[in-house]
C-alpha cells in the first residue's frame, strides 16, 4: 500500500501510474486482469485509459476505448459511483449497471466494479477480473491512490483548457485594438532603474542567457518581459517556469520533456519546457533552487 501511494505522488496521469504498478495489484488481489474507465459526463461518455493483464508488460488498450451512454444509461451510473456501492458481476449475465461498464471490456468471466469518487466526485470505475472472492474494504483501499491520481490528472486537464480559453480571449481582445501584447511598465525606467534599463537595451539584441538577480518581488519577471519585447524573439512566447515548485525526480522531463517509452510510465510523449519556449524566451524563475547537478546538465 504504501508502494501505491509513493507512486501516485510522483505519478502525472493513470496510463503511467498503471503501468507501473497494475501488474503488482493484480498479483495482490490475485486477478487476471484489471480496467479504469473514466466518465466524461459532460459528453456522455465512458473511457477506457488503460487494461493491464497479469503477466503482460505495460498496459493495453481496447479496439473501441470510448462507449457513449445514453442520459438514462449516464444517469445510473453516476448514481451508481456516488453511492460507493462496491458489485461483484457476471459478464454473461450482467446487472444494467455492469452491462454499461464492461462493455467492450469482457463479454464472460467474473468481475468486480469498484468506483472512484475523491471529494465526492466521481471519477469513474475499477474493474477487476477475478474468480475467488474479494474483500470490499481491500478493493476500496487500493482504490484511493488511483483516484487521486485521476483527479490530480482531471484537475491539471481542467486548468490547461481553462489556460487555452484565457489565451485565447487574450489574444483575440488584442486583435480588436491592434496590439501585440499587453507590455507592463518599468516604474522607475528613466530614474533610479535607468541603469538597469540601459543592460536590459544592451542584452535584448544578443541570443545570451541572461542572469537576474533580485529579491522575492523585486520585479524579476518584469525585467524578463522587457528584455522579451525589446529582443528579436518578441513574437515569441515567454514562459515562466518556477524552478523551486518542481520535484527533483521530475526536472528532466519538466525542462527536457521525454519521448514514449523513453522509462517506465513514460506512455506518451511530452514536450519539456526549453522545447515550448523555442522561438521566444524561457524564463527559469528561482533556478538556484534546482539541486546542484541539475544546474549542471542546465550549464
Amino acid at each position: 500500500m504504501a508502494r501505491l501511494w509513493r507512486e501516485a505522488s510522483l505519478a502525472t496521469e493513470a496510463e503511467g501510474f498503471l503501468a507501473r504498478v497494475g501488474t503488482s495489484i493484480l498479483e495482490e488481489l490475485d486477478g487476471d486482469a484489471l480496467a479504469v474507465r473514466t466518465l466524461e459526463p459532460e459528453q456522455h461518455h465512458l473511457v477506457t485509459t488503460a487494461f493491464v493483464r497479469r503477466g503482460a508488460l505495460g498496459v493495453a488498450h481496447p479496439a473501441k476505448p470510448r462507449n457513449e451512454l445514453s442520459a438514462g444509461a449516464l444517469t445510473r451510473v453516476l448514481a451508481w459511483i456516488e453511492a460507493g456501492s462496491i458489485e461483484h458481476a457476471n459478464a454473461t449475465r450482467p446487472t444494467a449497471i455492469a452491462r454499461e461498464l464492461l462493455r467492450s471490456i469482457a463479454d464472460d468471466g467474473s468481475w468486480w466494479l469498484v468506483p472512484l469518487v475523491a471529494d465526492s466526485r466521481p471519477l469513474g470505475v475499477l474493474l477487476v477480473a477475478a474468480d475467488k472472492g474479494l474483500e470490499p474494504r481491500r478493493l476500496a483501499a487500493l482504490c484511493e491512490p488511483l483516484s487521486a491520481v485521476l483527479a490530480a490528472e482531471r484537475a491539471r486537464r481542467e486548468l490547461s483548457q481553462l489556460r487555452e480559453a484565457a489565451e485565447a480571449d487574450k489574444a483575440a481582445a488584442l486583435a480588436r485594438v491592434n496590439m501585440r501584447d499587453i507590455g507592463v511598465a518599468v516604474v522607475g525606467a528613466d530614474s533610479g532603474l535607468a541603469e538597469v534599463m540601459r543592460q536590459v537595451e544592451q542584452v535584448a539584441s544578443t541570443g545570451a542567457p541572461v542572469l537576474i538577480f533580485g529579491e522575492t518581488g523585486s520585479g524579476k519577471e518584469v525585467v524578463a518581459r522587457s528584455i522579451h519585447e525589446r529582443s528579436n524573439r518578441a513574437d515569441g512566447p515567454l514562459l515562466r517556469v518556477n524552478c523551486g515548485a518542481i520535484a527533483p525526480e521530475l526536472i528532466d522531463s519538466e525542462l527536457f520533456g521525454h519521448e514514449r517509452g523513453a522509462f517506465t510510465g513514460a506512455s506518451a510523449q511530452r514536450r519539456g519546457w526549453f522545447e515550448r519556449a523555442d522561438g521566444g524566451t524561457l524564463f527559469l524563475d528561482e533556478i538556484g533552487e534546482l539541486p546542484l547537478p541539475a544546474q549542471v546538465r542546465l550549464l
